[in-house]
């Protein structure tokens, strides 16, 4: 990984829901891995919203990662009370962030959007606010991770949600979404899939539309010894025999991914099963151990012989997917999973049916050749650091935030 390209300075606002750090889930992973990598040149400031109790609480709260890379945190009552109303939602995502934004008092955060030379917006609806409250010549992105029209969608098939139930979500996000394509200097997409979409369906120019996948931190998540194997296996209490890792936040297509595993742990005797993430709370049996949220995934995936991507909705692409192949680990998945990657079946994955038997046929040919298994997760790990590692991703976003940005 070369350095990013010598560039001026650039101070980049970027926008979010809800919190960034500690980066634990999809989202905050990839916003924090490109702030991170921008931050070695940039001043890079995240702009949250808080929605934990309690709910009187008001006022902004710092974070500072680095002298050039910070968080900072909005806390007011009514944010807070919007945030939760939105996160007890069926999708469990906080889409109401814009209606956050402005319950909050916007003027108390103006000044951020002053001090910006570009802004980034992760999500569409907090997209109008924001272009609202940056100056009239200060260049606002649309920094996409998903199509969410069809990422919502997905999610209400996956959870059983009924379409009358779904639809008023699903109109006010397509509204949202098709409002920040149009009025973005600049939309990015984490995959040529999301970028045709965006602009065969919502108009998006083009010539305004980048590519910024998502990634891993190679240097972070990496190969595990079998001394390190055997270590993390003991750390974690697990049984001899061969383990196969699940990794999930809480949300949709992750609990229906969740119910494969359920199903797979209780048709198959040969394998332990481990659910690492919030997406349930710990539970223990002879083959299925759930955890329950995690403060690091690394030692699971040294413990694990074995990943798992049964991921059959949802949209964008598979950060979980990344960390399996970043940890050199061999890996089965539905074809959903390695959607929008170059990853391939059979070469730096196995991509299966949403079948049992399917699923129990590729993981055990895996188990029974190591020395398969191992070349596959070798090519994996080769393939997350030659196009998938962070610091090569922030380059090219990078690229085009210095071109957007005022000259000095």
């Amino acid at each position: 990984m070369g350095p990013l390209v010598a560039s001026p300075p650039v101070r980049v606002l970027d926008v979010a829901p809800s919190r960034v750090f500690p980066a634990r889930r999809g989202m905050t992973v990839r916003i924090a891995g490109l702030g991170r990598e921008l931050s070695r040149r940039h001043h890079v400031r995240h702009l949250t919203l808080a929605s934990e109790r309690p709910l009187r609480r008001r006022g902004v709260t710092l974070h500072e990662v680095s002298s050039s890379h910070e968080e900072l945190q909005r806390v007011h009552p009514l944010s807070s009370l919007v945030m939760r109303v939105s996160a007890g939602s069926w999708h469990e995502a906080p889409v109401l962030g814009g209606l956050a934004m402005r319950a909050g008092g916007p003027g108390a955060i103006v000044e951020q959007f002053r001090w910006a030379d570009v802004v980034l917006v992760e999500f569409p609806w907090q997209f109008k606010l924001s272009r609202e409250l940056a100056p009239r010549d200060t260049p606002c992105v649309y920094a996409s991770l998903n199509v969410e029209t069809d990422k919502f969608r997905s999610w209400a098939e996956a959870v059983a949600v009924s379409p009358a139930r779904a639809a008023p979500w699903l109109r006010y996000i397509r509204r949202a979404e098709r409002h920040a394509v149009a009025n973005a200097d600049l939309v990015t997409t984490v995959s040529e899939l999301d970028r045709d979409q965006f602009v065969d369906r919502f108009g998006a120019d083009p010539d305004r539309t980048i590519v910024v996948p998502n990634g891993v931190d190679t240097r972070h998540f990496r190969p595990a010894t079998a001394e390190e194997r055997a270590a993390a296996r003991r750390q974690l209490g697990l049984p001899d025999g061969p383990v196969v890792l699940f990794q999930g936040a809480n949300m949709p297509a992750n609990t229906a991914g969740l119910q494969w595993v359920r199903r797979l742990a209780a048709a198959d005797g040969r394998f332990t099963y481990v659910v690492a993430g919030s997406v349930a709370a710990p539970e223990r049996s002879e083959r299925l151990i759930v955890c329950g949220p995690v403060p690091d995934m690394r030692p699971y995936l040294a413990a694990a012989d074995l990943g798992i991507c049964p991921i059959g909705h949802g949209g964008g692409t598979k950060l979980k997917l990344f960390e399996c192949m970043a940890a050199g680990l061999p890996t089965v998945a539905f074809a959903e999973g390695i959607r929008g990657t170059t990853a391939r079946d059979g070469e730096h994955v196995l991509v299966v049916p949403p079948d049992e038997a399917r699923i129990l046929e590729a993981l055990g040919s895996l188990a029974d050749d190591p020395q398969a298994g191992k070349r596959l997760g070798s090519a994996a790990r080769e393939l997350a650091e030659r196009s998938y590692d962070w610091g090569g991703i922030a380059a090219t976003l990078e690229d085009a935030l210095v071109g957007l940005a005022p000259v000095s």
